[in-house]
């Protein structure tokens, strides 16, 4: 492999799009909201959790959620691409739809920084799922 090849272009990162011009996103807090979340471990087993929601921040090839379960004290993080769904009162969001379509944040699949929150995206809140 010549070494002016980007290694980096053979993987696809699941991005916060919230930082201009390829910088590293930003930490987003969250109204404290209790939900339920249904979430998928590397097992392949299904959890359901009651959780309050906290944050959205980059995690490596991935977005990750930090929550806090129903009486503990710690935060504890979610990969995005892992959560199937989210019960917020009376409705159920598929997967990320409940931050897509409802709190308008935005995510895309990416190769990583280089290609990333680039002047041409309308960086901010804006509804824009990732592919699955």
């Amino acid at each position: 492999m010549d070494a002016s090849e980007n290694i980096e272009t053979a993987q696809t990162v699941l991005r916060l799009m919230n930082a201009p011009h390829g910088q590293w996103p930003r930490r987003e807090d969250l109204d404290p909201r209790t939900v339920i979340i249904r979430y998928q471990d590397f097992r392949d087993e299904i959890h359901t959790l009651r959780a309050t929601l906290i944050c959205l921040r980059q995690g490596v090839a991935t977005v990750m959620v930090e929550i806090r379960r129903d009486g503990e004290k710690s935060e504890i993080p979610l990969k995005l691409h892992r959560i199937s769904e989210i019960i917020d009162a009376d409705t159920t969001w598929p997967g990320d739809s409940y931050f897509t379509k409802h709190l308008g944040y935005r995510f895309a699949w990416t190769t990583g920084p280089r290609d990333a929150n680039t002047a041409s995206l309308n960086i901010g809140k804006g509804a824009h799922a990732a592919p699955r």
